[in-house]
């Protein structure tokens, strides 16, 4: 319950601005002919508390996809297919409103949420904690 005199908005962060995209990342982004998944779990959990057997299970989904990923990730993972990017950083919003995005895979951050709202693209939530899984 809020006061009378609270009023709850939402995506007030949310910028039209769309800011240029590192070179490798847009080239990434842009010669994905099948479309582009942009897998992020946040930075709240700590990469480092999964096991690898649910980095693993992701690579060896994404095998056998069509689609590229684009994954942001503090670990160094090696072996992967050529379809698939890292990086520790990612611009969100402006991957989001990328044309090529066909699917963001998220901890389910209300942050992220309305930013995946606001881009149209279509939301799996993976919720860890917090208000993740009610958002989810």
């Amino acid at each position: 319950p809020n006061s009378p005199n609270v009023v709850p908005v939402g995506g007030i962060h949310l910028s039209s601005e769309r800011k240029p995209l590192p070179e490798a990342m847009k080239k990434f982004l842009d010669d994905a002919k099948q479309g582009v998944i942009y897998l992020s779990l946040g930075s709240v959990v700590p990469e480092n508390i999964l096991p690898q057997e649910f980095f693993d299970n992701f690579i060896n989904a994404f095998r056998r996809l069509p689609y590229r990923v684009l994954w942001k990730t503090e670990r160094s993972i090696t072996q992967l297919p050529g379809k698939i990017f890292t990086s520790k950083w990612i611009p969100q919003q402006d991957v989001l409103a990328h044309q090529n995005i066909v699917l963001f895979i998220t901890h389910g951050g209300l942050l992220s949420q309305h930013e995946a709202i606001n881009a149209g693209v279509p939301v799996i939530c993976i919720p860890f904690l917090g208000d993740q899984p009610m958002n989810a």
